[in-house]
């Protein structure tokens, strides 16, 4: 057996302290009689033997009492804590077709950046992790439940933060894959963001996702613009005026999304694939994102004791009633 709450046991000071002072009030105390052949014609018995247990049924209560507050405790059983939470990383595009005015307020870029920052702002136990990529990707911060630190990142990323031009997707899931931590018994997703299709890197999107799926990684992949595309703005780094990208005839390029193969990369993996043309389905995709993860995990086993108490409480109310009897009903009309 072992107590929670020791502190209690400086109350046993209590104990010696009221036998004294019961000692000193049965000193003042006595009997006013005419002679002593008075008490030779009393006869003590039953009720004076009584009496006298008086004080030790108390000091026993005290003490009953003070072991009451001890909380005592013996077993236990084994717990599991659990809570929800996941591990995602979030693979954002920062090729230049994301400056693409399609979406409200400036462009794809600025519109995926705001959605992502107010995503990561609702998050309380899963971890996240961000990856920039283009032509290469990068990470810009491993798993962390430090959101700040994410915003932070979101609000610097533009569509220079990886120099190389391009569109690496197999390679961005393939980077996420690799930071994840697999002895953790935690959900793993990650959430692909781009707006054109794979033009650049040495792995195919499609083994990227062969890999996720052998992994246990859920892909979930976003497909921003609109369904017929949009221009790519570029602006003269000498006068400022604003072109647009174009082919080798002079003709405007318009960014579109090889949804087919967003499609297949997600439903490989258990994933779903989403469509953003605008900030509202953009927020929409991630809130039903965050309602479509929500596993329990076990973040911790912990030992639960079993309350005492009642083994010295209960005799303690016993003994009370028994000393209320003893002074209110059989020792009250006591007079020798």
């Amino acid at each position: 057996m072992i107590f929670a709450s020791p502190l209690a046991f400086l109350l046993l000071i209590l104990i010696p302290l009221y036998i004294y002072l019961n000692s000193k009030i049965s000193t003042k105390k006595g009997f006013i009689y005419p002679s002593l052949s008075f008490l030779n014609t009393r006869k003590f018995g039953l009720k004076a033997k009584i009496y006298n247990l008086v004080l030790p049924i108390r000091l026993i209560i005290l003490l009953l009492l003070i072991l009451t507050l001890g909380r005592p405790q013996f077993g236990y059983e084994i717990k599991q804590e659990l809570t929800k939470g996941i591990d995602i990383i979030l693979t954002i595009d920062t090729s230049k077709s994301m400056l693409a005015e399609d979406l409200s307020p400036k462009n794809r870029m600025e519109a995926a950046k705001e959605v992502l920052i107010n995503f990561v702002k609702n998050q309380t136990t899963n971890r996240i992790g961000l990856i920039a990529f283009s032509g290469k990707s990068f990470t810009l911060s491993p798993l962390t439940l430090d959101y700040d630190i994410i915003s932070s990142l979101l609000k610097e990323i533009t569509v220079d933060s990886v120099k190389i031009d391009g569109t690496a997707i197999g390679e961005a899931i393939t980077n996420a894959i690799y930071r994840f931590s697999y002895d953790k018994e935690r959900s793993k997703v990650i959430i692909l963001l781009t707006d054109g299709e794979n033009n650049a890197g040495s792995v195919e999107p499609l083994k990227a996702s062969e890999i996720a799926k052998l992994k246990k990684v859920k892909i979930y992949t976003i497909g921003v613009g609109k369904t017929d595309g949009a221009p790519i703005p570029l602006y003269n780094p000498l006068t400022g005026e604003k072109d647009y990208a174009r082919d080798i005839t002079g003709n405007i390029l318009l960014s579109k999304i090889n949804e087919n193969e967003l499609i297949e990369i997600a439903t490989k993996t258990g994933g779903y694939y989403f469509r953003a043309v605008d900030t509202n389905s953009l927020n929409k995709i991630y809130a039903r994102i965050n309602q479509l993860e929500k596993n329990d995990i076990v973040s911790g086993n912990y030992k639960v004791y079993q309350e005492k108490f009642f083994f010295f409480l209960i005799p303690a109310l016993i003994l009370m009633i028994i000393d209320f009897l003893l002074n209110k009903i059989i020792l009250n009309p006591l007079k020798l």
